[in-house]
């Protein structure tokens, strides 16, 4: 009997120990490792983002260029007819001035004929360079992606980006100058995001900013005042932002990008798309002006 009970007393002291250690060895296996520390520091943006980005600005250029050149000719043509009575008038009086002038004019018409030639020429062997630029950019965003989504790129973000580029390559392939180049400049929006999961030397909101500006310029081309009003805001709330980040570049040129973003913004509030464009291209000037100072301060600070 004695026997049998201790027995029984062991083996409930047994029991009573398994079920103390059980919970803790339970916990020790269940216990989540700790997640790695975070650096804080932005991933290296991998070289295609700069491949990306000098090909999507060469298909600007050459969208630009066109695009100037078909709704811009009769700014051309005044100057040069300006020119043609000027140096008329330096001629002899008479019949022979005359004739000289009917010369002239015969000559400033085939020049202008012959350049309206050049223009639609120009325009169809610049295509296969810009369908070329386009198929560039799906390569190098094909080896972009997979880093973008490792360094936290939205997919929000990664969707705008993709929506826009299979737009200008719709546009692209149908030869739509002007859809195309919209297109090319709605890129920049979605390529800011890319901009802020990588250490890249500009800020987004550069990007953001020559956005805003490129897009308001096209629209006022188009005489959709409207449309190009609507940048404005935007246009004013990421400068703000970027003069901050660049308040160690040249104050004098922090200067002049922000009078001629104001210059800019009264041109389209007033509706002069000529002065737009000028303003506009000084703005962009700016810009680049500005992005080579960014740049040189960004390799600074490495070294």
């Amino acid at each position: 009997m004695k026997k049998s009970k201790v027995i029984i007393l062991f083996l409930s002291a047994f029991l009573i120990l398994g079920l103390l250690f059980l919970p803790a060895c339970s916990q020790k296996e269940s216990k989540p490792q700790k997640p790695k520390e975070s650096s804080g520091q932005k991933p290296e943006a991998p070289p295609e983002t700069e491949k990306l980005l000098k090909d999507l600005d060469k298909i600007i250029q050459e969208l630009d260029k066109m695009i100037k050149a078909q709704k811009m000719p009769s700014f051309q043509q005044t100057a040069g007819k300006s020119s043609s009575a000027s140096s008329g008038q330096k001629q002899k009086e008479g019949s022979s001035q005359a004739g000289s002038q009917k010369e002239e004019s015969a000559s400033s018409s085939k020049q202008g004929g012959s350049k309206q030639q050049e223009s639609a020429s120009s325009s169809k062997n610049a295509w296969p360079s810009i369908n070329q630029g386009v198929k560039s950019i799906h390569q190098n965003w094909n080896q972009l992606e997979p880093e973008a989504v490792r360094a936290g790129l939205p997919v929000s973000s990664r969707e705008h980006w993709e929506k826009t580029l299979s737009s200008l390559t719709m546009a692209a392939s149908k030869q739509n100058t002007e859809e195309s180049l919209m297109a090319a400049i709605s890129l920049y929006q979605p390529f800011a995001d890319i901009a802020q999961v990588f250490a890249i030397t500009l800020p987004p909101d550069f990007f953001r900013v020559k956005y805003e500006v490129m897009a308001a310029m096209q629209e006022s081309m188009r005489q959709d005042w409207e449309k190009a009003a609507l940048h404005i805001p935007k246009m004013q709330e990421n400068w703000e932002s970027l003069k901050v980040q660049a308040k160690d570049a040249d104050p004098r040129l922090i200067s002049c990008c922000e009078f001629a973003l104001r210059d800019l913004e009264d041109a389209i509030k007033n509706q002069e798309m000529e002065l737009v464009l000028i303003k506009g291209e000084i703005s962009l000037d700016n810009l680049k002006k500005l992005e080579e100072k960014l740049k040189k301060a960004m390799t600074k600070g490495k070294s």
